[in-house]
C-alpha cells in the first residue's frame, strides 16, 4: 500500500478519536426525580432534571421494593416527566431514571417513592336525631372522579376505629340504631373502591343519643266496674311506639289527672277503689324508656256503690272497777271477760271528762287487769275497756268506771263536787261499774271509729315500730321512709295484722280497708279473693 495511505487513515482516526472517546463514555443521570400522585386518582407523575450529557435520552425504572430496581417502565424518552397509569391505589412504588446514549445506560437516579391513596370522605359528622337510640352519621364525597362506596365504623374508646357497622353502602349518611341513650359513641368512615380497597380512615367524630320526643297520648280508655269494687281499665297504645310504660291515674273530679295508683307495661289494670262508693274518673300517661311523658289521655268514667257490711256481734267487759292505791299516782283496773274463746286481748283507754278525747293508755292487755301508773294525783280518771277478737276486729267500749289516785277508790257515777276534787276521801272498796242510760264515747273519732292516741308520741313509737317490722320482713329497699298514713292507721286503730299491712305494701289495696276494721273486712268476698 503506498504510504499516503498511511497518511490519510491516520489522519481520519486522529479527527476521529474525540468521539469514540466519548461513546465508550456512560452519560451522566439524570437528577431530581420526583413522584406524585394526581390528586383522587391512581395515576402517578414522575419528573426529573436532564442528563448533563447532550442529546442522552431518558429510562424510567419501577419496583415495589426498594431494594430493587424492578423492571423498566418506559424506554428512549425524549422528555422529562411521564405519567404511570398503571399503578393501584394503597401500593407503594418505586421509581429511578437513567439517561441513554448511544446504547449506553448511565447508572441510576436517586429513588423516588410514592403511594397512590384513595381518597379520605370529608366533612364527617355525628349527630344525635333526638328520636332516642338513634344517631345519624353523615360526609361528603371526597372526589366524583371515581366511584366510591363506604363503610362506617363505631367504637366507644377514643384513638379505636371499633367495628364496622355498615359495609359497601353507597350513600352519605348512616343512621347507627343499635345504640343506647346516654353512651358517647365515636365513628370514623373509609372509602371503598371496586369493593376490596379501602382507604385511610377518617378522622373520628362522637355523638350520645338521647330521646326528647314524646310519645303519643293512649286512646279509646274505658273503666268498667266489676264485683266487690273492682274497676277494670283498659286503653290502646300510641301506635308505632314500642317499649312503653303506662301511669294509670284515678281522680274523683273531671277535671283533674289525679294521683298515680300504678305503672305498668300492659295495657290493662284491674284497681281496687278506696272508698268503694263514689264517682271516679280515669286517665292512663305513656312514658317512653327516657322518661318522657305523653300528655294524659282522655278520661272514662266509672260509678262504685258501697258494699252492705253485716254488723258484728258485740263483745263487752263487765264489772269493771277502778281504784286508787296506796301509791301516789297509781289507778288500779279490774274487770271480767265475756265467755267467748274469740276475745284474742282487751284495750285501756282513759280521759279525765266526758268533753275529753279519750287516748289508748294500754294495748295487747292478756289478763283481766291493769295497773296505771300514769295518773296525776287527786285528779280523777274515766277508764273504759275495748276488746279485740282474734282476726283483729276492735269491738265496742262498755260502761266506763272513774278513780282518783292515791287514796280514793271510785263508783261508775262520779260524786257531786260542785266543781271541786275532794282528796280527804277515805279508802273505801271498789264499786262494781253499771251501766249508765249511755255510754260517754269520745268527744270526736279519729279513725276506724275510734279517738286518736292522747299521747302522740306513743302513737309516733307505735308507727316506727311497724316500719321496723315491714323492713325485717319485706327489706328496706321495698318500705318507704314515709309509710302511708292509712296504713299506719289500720295497723294502729284498724286492728290490722303486719301481714295485712306487708301485703298491701308490696301488692296493693285489697287486704286493708281505710275505714272498715279488720275484723268485718276480713270476711267480706274482695279480702277473701285479695287473701287468695
Amino acid at each position: 500500500m503506498p504510504k499516503r495511505y498511511y497518511s490519510i487513515i491516520i489522519a481520519l482516526l486522529l479527527a476521529a478519536w474525540p468521539q469514540l472517546t466519548l461513546a465508550q463514555e456512560k452519560p451522566a443521570p439524570p437528577t431530581s426525580v420526583q413522584a406524585v400522585q394526581i390528586p383522587n386518582v391512581a395515576r402517578v407523575t414522575i419528573t426529573w432534571a436532564a442528563s448533563s450529557t447532550s442529546g442522552a435520552l431518558s429510562r424510567i425504572y419501577r419496583s415495589q421494593s426498594i431494594g430493587s430496581n424492578g423492571t423498566i417502565l418506559i424506554d428512549d424518552l425524549n422528555a422529562l416527566t411521564h405519567t404511570d397509569e398503571t399503578v393501584a391505589y394503597n401500593t407503594t412504588y418505586y421509581y429511578r431514571v437513567a439517561a441513554m446514549y448511544s446504547g449506553i445506560e448511565s447508572t441510576l437516579s436517586a429513588v423516588a417513592m410514592v403511594k397512590p391513596a384513595l381518597p379520605i370522605p370529608i366533612n364527617i359528622k355525628a349527630t344525635d336525631t333526638k328520636q332516642g337510640r338513634e344517631i345519624r352519621v353523615s360526609w361528603n364525597r371526597p372526589t366524583m372522579d371515581i366511584p366510591l362506596k363506604y363503610t362506617v365504623y363505631r367504637s366507644t374508646t377514643g384513638g379505636s376505629s371499633g367495628g364496622s357497622i355498615a359495609n359497601n353502602i353507597d350513600t352519605t349518611e348512616y343512621f347507627d340504631k343499635d345504640v343506647n341513650n346516654g353512651t358517647y359513641y365515636y365513628y370514623q368512615v373509609k372509602s371503598v373502591y371496586n369493593t376490596y380497597t379501602a382507604s385511610d380512615p377518617s378522622g373520628a367524630v362522637g355523638a350520645t343519643p338521647t330521646d326528647a320526643t314524646a310519645p303519643g297520648k293512649p286512646t279509646e280508655v274505658s273503666a268498667r266496674a266489676g264485683s266487690d269494687n273492682k274497676v277494670s281499665v283498659s286503653w290502646r297504645g300510641p301506635s308505632g311506639e314500642s317499649n312503653l310504660r303506662y301511669r294509670v291515674c284515678r281522680s274523683s273530679s273531671p277535671s283533674g289527672v289525679g294521683p298515680q295508683i300504678t305503672e305498668t307495661t300492659n295495657t290493662s289494670f284491674t284497681d281496687t277503689v278506696w272508698p268503694w262508693a263514689g264517682t271516679y274518673f280515669y286517665r292512663i300517661i305513656a312514658l317512653d324508656m327516657t322518661g318522657n311523658e305523653s300528655v294524659a289521655s282522655d278520661a272514662a268514667r266509672v260509678e262504685i256503690a258501697a258494699p252492705t257490711v253485716t254488723p258484728k256481734q258485740q263483745y263487752k267487759v263487765s264489772e269493771l272497777e277502778a281504784g286508787g292505791t296506796l301509791n301516789r299516782g297509781e289507778i288500779q283496773l279490774r274487770w271480767k271477760l265475756p265467755n267467748s274463746s274469740d276475745i284474742a286481748y282487751s284495750r285501756v283507754y282513759r280521759h279525765l271528762d266526758s268533753a275529753d278525747t279519750a287516748a289508748m293508755i294500754a294495748d295487747k292487755v292478756y289478763v283481766n287487769s291493769f295497773l296505771d301508773k300514769g295518773a296525776e294525783g287527786g285528779k280523777r280518771y274515766y277508764y273504759f275497756i275495748h276488746l279485740v277478737d282474734k282476726s283483729g276486729y276492735e269491738y265496742e267500749a262498755g260502761a266506763q268506771v272513774s278513780g282518783v289516785s292515791f287514796t280514793e277508790k271510785s263508783t261508775s257515777t262520779p260524786p257531786a263536787t260542785n266543781g271541786k276534787t275532794s282528796l280527804s276521801t277515805p279508802p273505801v272498796a271498789a264499786n262494781k261499774a253499771k251501766a249508765p242510760a249511755k255510754t260517754p264515747v269520745p268527744a270526736k273519732t279519729y279513725a276506724y271509729g275510734r279517738p286518736r292516741m292522747a299521747n302522740l308520741k306513743l302513737e309516733a313509737a307505735l308507727a316506727n315500730g311497724l316500719r321496723q317490722k315491714l323492713i325485717k320482713k319485706l327489706g328496706a329497699k321495698k318500705v318507704p321512709a314515709r309509710l302511708n298514713p292509712v296504713l299506719v292507721r289500720a295497723y294502729i286503730y284498724g286492728g290490722y295484722v303486719i301481714d295485712e299491712i306487708a301485703h298491701t305494701v308490696v301488692n296493693g289495696p285489697g287486704l286493708v280497708h281505710p275505714i272498715i276494721r279488720a275484723g268485718p273486712w276480713r270476711k267480706s268476698a274482695e279480702y277473701k279473693r285479695k287473701r287468695g
